[in-house]
Protein backbone atom coordinates (compact mmCIF):
# COMPACT_ATOMS: atom_id res chain seq x y z
CA UNK A 1 0.00 0.00 0.00
CA UNK A 2 1.64 3.11 -0.88
CA UNK A 3 1.90 6.55 2.10
CA UNK A 4 -0.74 8.28 2.47
CA UNK A 5 -0.22 11.69 1.44
CA UNK A 6 -3.38 13.47 2.92
CA UNK A 7 -1.78 12.15 6.05
CA UNK A 8 -2.46 15.42 8.02
CA UNK A 9 -1.10 14.22 11.79
CA UNK A 10 2.27 13.12 10.21
CA UNK A 11 2.99 16.06 8.29
CA UNK A 12 2.30 17.90 11.33
CA UNK A 13 4.21 16.10 13.65
CA UNK A 14 6.96 16.19 10.81
CA UNK A 15 6.53 20.02 10.91
CA UNK A 16 6.79 20.70 14.18
CA UNK A 17 3.13 22.51 14.32
CA UNK A 18 1.10 22.50 17.37
CA UNK A 19 -1.72 20.13 17.76
CA UNK A 20 -5.12 21.10 16.96
CA UNK A 21 -7.61 22.76 19.75
CA UNK A 22 -9.73 19.37 19.82
CA UNK A 23 -6.37 17.26 20.31
CA UNK A 24 -6.25 16.40 23.90
CA UNK A 25 -10.27 16.93 24.70
CA UNK A 26 -11.67 14.04 26.72
CA UNK A 27 -12.43 12.09 23.20
CA UNK A 28 -8.90 11.64 22.78
CA UNK A 29 -8.13 8.48 23.73
CA UNK A 30 -11.30 7.18 21.09
CA UNK A 31 -9.34 9.18 18.38
CA UNK A 32 -5.98 7.87 19.18
CA UNK A 33 -7.53 4.37 19.25
CA UNK A 34 -9.55 4.89 16.23
CA UNK A 35 -6.02 5.97 14.57
CA UNK A 36 -4.47 2.88 15.82
CA UNK A 37 -7.16 0.71 14.40
CA UNK A 38 -6.38 2.13 11.01
CA UNK A 39 -2.98 1.72 11.14
CA UNK A 40 -3.02 -1.96 12.47
CA UNK A 41 -5.47 -2.86 9.25
CA UNK A 42 -2.84 -1.09 6.97
CA UNK A 43 -5.94 1.44 5.83
CA UNK A 44 -4.99 4.80 4.75
CA UNK A 45 -6.89 8.11 5.93
CA UNK A 46 -8.27 7.97 2.02
CA UNK A 47 -9.40 4.78 2.44
CA UNK A 48 -11.41 5.11 6.04
CA UNK A 49 -12.86 8.20 3.80
CA UNK A 50 -14.28 6.28 0.57
CA UNK A 51 -15.26 3.42 3.11
CA UNK A 52 -17.29 6.43 5.16
CA UNK A 53 -18.49 8.14 2.44
CA UNK A 54 -16.91 11.19 3.27
CA UNK A 55 -14.90 13.70 0.99
CA UNK A 56 -11.29 13.30 0.40
CA UNK A 57 -9.36 14.60 3.35
CA UNK A 58 -12.08 14.17 5.93
CA UNK A 59 -10.09 11.40 7.92
CA UNK A 60 -7.12 13.65 8.03
CA UNK A 61 -8.82 16.27 9.70
CA UNK A 62 -10.95 14.48 12.20
CA UNK A 63 -7.16 12.52 13.31
CA UNK A 64 -5.35 16.00 13.37
CA UNK A 65 -7.99 17.05 15.66
CA UNK A 66 -9.18 20.12 12.67
CA UNK A 67 -13.09 18.41 13.05
CA UNK A 68 -15.15 17.74 16.18
CA UNK A 69 -16.40 14.25 15.69
CA UNK A 70 -19.92 13.50 17.30
CA UNK A 71 -21.18 10.42 18.38
CA UNK A 72 -22.65 9.45 14.96
CA UNK A 73 -19.52 10.16 13.34
CA UNK A 74 -17.56 8.42 15.82
CA UNK A 75 -20.18 5.37 15.24
CA UNK A 76 -19.54 5.61 11.06
CA UNK A 77 -15.50 6.06 11.65
CA UNK A 78 -15.63 3.03 14.47
CA UNK A 79 -18.09 0.63 12.20
CA UNK A 80 -15.73 1.51 9.02
CA UNK A 81 -12.33 0.52 11.06
CA UNK A 82 -13.97 -2.50 12.38
CA UNK A 83 -15.17 -1.69 15.75
CA UNK A 84 -17.80 -1.21 17.66
CA UNK A 85 -18.07 1.28 20.63
CA UNK A 86 -19.35 0.41 24.20
CA UNK A 87 -21.09 3.20 26.62
CA UNK A 88 -20.73 1.98 30.21
CA UNK A 89 -22.34 3.60 33.38
CA UNK A 90 -19.87 5.91 35.37
CA UNK A 91 -19.33 4.25 38.25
Amino acid sequence: MQDDPGDVVRKNRQHGRAPNKWQGGPHWPLIETLIQQRQNLGMSQWDVDFEAGWSMGYCGKLEAGMRRPGIDLFYEWATVLDCEIIILPQS
